[in-house]
């Protein structure tokens, strides 16, 4: 890679401070999660018809 885009790429490790600095922040922590992954991952079968991979065909709003 050529000398500028090197520097560019490394410019936020030497001038940036990470999230787990102790001066900024004490806990990073994800907040609420559904773990439903499976409800909210869909495939498209037609117009406004798609399949949860958790259940079988579902209608939805579009």
């Amino acid at each position: 890679m050529p000398e500028p885009e090197c520097q560019l790429i490394e410019k936020p490790n030497i001038t940036c401070k990470r999230l787990d600095d102790p001066t900024i922040t004490t806990a990073i922590f994800q907040g609420l999660i559904t773990s439903a992954d499976s409800i909210y991952h869909l495939t498209k079968l037609g117009e406004g018809k798609y399949v949860s991979h958790a259940d079988k065909e579902k209608p939805i709003e579009v």
